[in-house]
């Protein structure tokens, strides 16, 4: 077991201070045996043992400006935006130790140090909002910036919010749009 994740003071325990090691991206592939790794803070490990697909394991490490080229949770939307590392850019030893610890001593849940906000605002049916920033997916825009409407279902846990525009233009003939949360805030009462 990684003592940067976990100590042994009198039964094995995860660190309060546990670090990992993750790939330093830099834009093309490097062979195992030259990668660089940088050691990180872990918030929150949640590990993956789907048999069906394989890499869906990912760890939530605090922002850094040293680790490019990872998505970045929450930014424009929470104080302290974070990280999100799939397991193939975790150091290899660090993930077999975590979902050994997991399997063991969490009933296959999750490592949480630090537990992360979720990255995106939720909203509740009824709630008016407007475009705080574009939303352009697969070469359409669904949001623009300063247009209002009304959520007609609460948010999803996957980021998502179905708004029903006030420009009836806007919907495109449907009931409503799907648009990411994040882009959207509350409309605040005068």
């Amino acid at each position: 077991m990684n003592n940067k994740i976990f100590t042994t003071t009198t039964r094995l325990d995860i660190n309060p201070d546990a670090t990992i090691q993750v790939q330093k991206l830099t834009g093309h592939f490097v062979e195992p045996l030259d990668r660089e790794y940088i050691d990180v803070p872990l918030l929150e490990y949640h590990p993956d043992y789907d048999n069906r697909m394989k890499f869906r394991g990912h760890a939530y490490v605090p922002y850094r400006e040293d680790l490019t080229g990872y998505p970045v949770l929450g930014q424009g939307y929470l104080d302290e935006p974070y990280i999100e590392i799939n397991e193939v850019f975790i150091y290899e030893q660090d993930v077999k130790s975590m979902n050994q610890y997991c399997r063991q001593h969490l009933q296959y849940g999750p490592i949480i140090l630090k537990k992360c906000p979720l990255p995106f605002p939720i909203f509740n049916p009824g709630d008016r909002v407007h475009v705080v920033q574009e939303d352009t997916r697969n070469d359409h825009t669904y949001a623009t910036v300063g247009e209002t409407g009304i959520c007609v279902k609460g948010s999803s846990e996957g980021g998502m919010t179905a708004v029903r525009w006030d420009k009836e233009e806007l919907n495109m003939g449907f009931e409503s749009l799907g648009v990411r949360s994040i882009c959207l805030r509350k409309v605040v009462k005068e």
